[in-house]
């Protein structure tokens, strides 16, 4: 693929409105890293790249006081610089963490324009479950904050709820949201917190379980049918 073709640039759009939607697209999106080679590259007459057995690739990353970062674009018009380039995933990214003596901390994307960071955390977790759906669950990095807001309401009228918490997990390869409650009469508040949420919910995918005490992940897994 000709690197000047790819454009991911609608994630910025999506990361600047904290859109939940960034974690199903981030996984699947097309992103440019700049490299450079020990010794010069040939191209053939398609521009694809040709590299000799002996000529080592170098990812670029950039240094801050806090520490090193790979560096990743939306699109070739994103990069100020005339840097040669090779299509990425976040699974590439989470490969290069996985290297041994590895010491970046997360990856900035569109530096010098959006700046936008991510942590090495997220990329290792959204990475590897784009192709392990082993990774069935895992913790928000985006809350539904105008839920949230009407859950606490809810539990400052009703003490019979005692506690709950999101997980996300996939849905058809889609981020859904699980509400993991605790409460006596949980059934009941079940009811009435789907009823209050439910003209928030919109797009997003939320069911609420009751969680297991004996294994707080097995609601989950129930829900998820694993």
């Amino acid at each position: 693929m000709f690197y000047n073709k790819v454009n991911s640039d609608d994630l910025i759009e999506l990361f600047k409105n904290n859109d939940i939607k960034v974690l199903e697209r981030l996984p699947y999106a097309k992103l440019l890293c700049p490299i450079s080679f020990d010794n010069k590259i040939l191209k053939d007459k398609m521009g694809n790249i040709k590299v000799a057995a002996n000529n080592n690739i170098h990812f670029k990353m950039v240094n801050n006081d806090i520490g090193t970062y790979f560096l990743a674009y939306t699109s070739y018009e994103k990069n100020s610089d005339p840097d040669e380039m090779i299509v990425m995933n976040l699974h590439d990214y989470y490969q290069l963490f996985c290297m041994d003596g590895c010491k970046a901390l997360g990856i900035v994307i569109n530096l010098n324009s959006d700046n936008i960071l991510l942590d090495k955390e997220m990329v290792i977790k959204l990475g590897y479950r784009q192709v392990d759906k082993a990774v069935n669950y895992f913790e928000p990095e985006i809350y539904p904050s105008n839920i949230i807001e009407k859950i606490e309401e809810y539990a400052r009228k009703h003490r019979d709820l005692k506690e709950c918490y999101f997980k996300n997990y996939l849905k058809d390869d889609k981020i859904a949201f699980a509400l993991i409650i605790k409460g006596i009469n949980p059934n009941k508040i079940i009811r009435e917190l789907n009823t209050m949420i439910k003209p928030l919910v919109k797009n997003m995918d939320i069911s609420i379980v009751v969680k297991n005490e004996e294994n707080e992940d097995a609601c989950i897994k129930n829900l998820i049918g694993k």
